[in-house]
């Protein structure tokens, strides 16, 4: 399905809506459930202390955060890593400590284990990194995820320095629509019973 409404780089202003949109696409997700939830009390303010983060990450990076946008509110967005990023500022540090506080000690172990794990399989040389997409549940199955990639390809492509674009996924009904777009799997692992995917789509030559 043909998506309606345009693509954008989320501003500053809007952040809160688009966290708000990444806790509801991923509240049920079986790697946040296994990352932060350990207790259902406090789950949804774990989710949104580590997506806040998150999206300041791209602020301050300058790394892409594209929403798309039918009407007047965001139906999903993509946050890609671009290759070589820069080294994060003293001020991440901090934030990433406070966050660190708000998740626990056995969160942040389980996030580095699995940090540990993802993209380790793809390609050495410069690439693009989809670290989330989502797109709010009542606006699923619109052609939204295909119009970010979309988006995120063309990046890529244009970028003279990459040689294509990286993911991972935990979620095994999305591999038929990752290679529908291109991607192969590249290699797999094992975190306690979840297994991550890690793929790869190389630039068109």
């Amino acid at each position: 399905m043909k998506y309606e409404g345009r693509i954008f780089p989320i501003p500053q202003e809007r952040l809160a809506e688009a966290v708000g949109l990444l806790v509801r696409a991923f509240r049920d997700d079986p790697l946040m459930r296994y990352l932060y939830g350990d207790t259902e009390e406090g789950y949804a303010a774990r989710l949104r202390a580590v997506f806040r983060y998150q999206c300041d990450l791209h602020q301050l990076q300058k790394w892409p955060l594209i929403g798309i946008e039918p009407r007047s509110r965001l139906a999903g967005l993509v946050g890609v890593r671009p290759p070589r990023p820069p080294r994060r500022p003293d001020e991440l540090a901090a934030r990433f400590e406070a966050l660190e506080e708000r998740i626990g000690v056995d969160a942040t172990e389980r996030l580095a284990a699995y940090a540990a794990i993802s993209n380790t399989h793809l390609p050495d040389e410069p690439l693009l990194y989809v670290g989330m997409i989502a797109v709010r549940p009542e606006s699923q199955g619109r052609g939204y995820a295909r119009a970010l990639l979309d988006h995120v390809h063309g990046l890529a492509e244009r970028d003279p320095s990459a040689v294509g674009v990286g993911l991972d996924t935990e979620n095994p009904d999305n591999l038929p629509f990752y290679e529908h777009l291109g991607y192969r799997i590249v290699g797999t692992g094992q975190l306690e019973g979840l297994a991550v995917w890690s793929l790869f789509r190389p630039n068109p030559r």
